[in-house]
């Protein structure tokens, strides 16, 4: 049965090349994060002197058969430190966060050493992907988070009683107006 130090390093051979490193590794997973020293990015983010850190928080289930992924993207002002590379947030700075399966992309014009422009695209599913080969290249199943699954839930259920209401609304007019 696979670990999560085994996912860890099918996810890092996945990675190699790409602007996506792993952090923080633990016993039961790790993080996986966009590297945000990428200069490409910074013309988007310093129109709105905001950055955002993507991450994705990666834990292997007990039963080593299933990962739970879940995407993290913190919407923070940006700092750069004396090397010119993303300060990571600190207690005030994160403007807002975002949990669960998230599809972002960021699309910007980059100028390359010869002047030539050329289209750069960051999109989040790029991670989600490296995880989910990797995982599936173990003989694991990516799973939504508890908490994704919740936020499902409670959306259907809302969804529900929206329907219900609509219709319920329906009914009085009907009923009323013909009265």
């Amino acid at each position: 049965m696979p670990t999560a130090e085994d996912l860890a390093a099918a996810v890092r051979a996945r990675a190699a090349g790409t602007p996506y490193r792993i952090v923080d590794e633990r016993p039961d997973g790790f993080e996986l994060r966009f590297d945000r020293p990428d200069a490409a990015w910074w013309s988007v983010f310093s129109r709105r002197r905001l950055a955002t850190l993507d991450t994705h928080l990666v834990r292997v289930l007990p039963d080593g058969a299933r990962v739970e992924l879940t995407d993290v993207v913190w919407h923070t002002r940006w700092a750069l430190d004396a090397d010119g590379r993303f300060v990571e947030p600190q207690k005030g700075w994160v403007r807002s966060v975002a949990r669960g399966t998230i599809r972002s992309t960021y699309r910007t014009a980059v100028a390359d050493a010869d002047g030539r422009r050329t289209t750069a695209v960051y999109d989040t599913s790029v991670g989600r992907r490296l995880v989910t080969e990797a995982a599936q290249g173990l003989g694991m199943t990516v799973v939504a988070s508890a908490g994704t699954r919740v936020g499902v839930v409670v959306g259907v259920v809302a969804a529900a009683f929206g329907v219900a209401v609509a219709l319920g609304a329906v009914v009085m007019v009907l009923v009323l107006g013909s009265g």
